[in-house]
């Protein structure tokens, strides 16, 4: 995964959750609110996703940095 790829992501599904959220307060029925409302839950679980995701891949260059003498000073 490159640098800018998690932030790509991200900003895609908050964008698609914007979407969603539109389509909840547009919906007249009670099909396209349950619809909506599964499509938010979607949205909010890819970006918990990638969020750990981002954190996992970056907690070992992250610990190397905090456990290198250099930059304790």
């Amino acid at each position: 995964m490159t640098d800018g790829e998690p932030i790509e992501q991200t900003e895609f599904f908050k964008r698609f959750q914007e979407t969603c959220e539109e389509r909840y307060k547009d919906a007249e029925h009670e099909d396209d609110i349950r619809d909506a409302v599964h499509c938010m839950i979607e949205c909010k679980v890819a970006l918990y996703t990638l969020t750990i995701e981002y954190c996992e891949n970056n907690r070992t260059r992250f610990e190397a940095l905090t456990n290198n003498d250099n930059f304790r000073e």
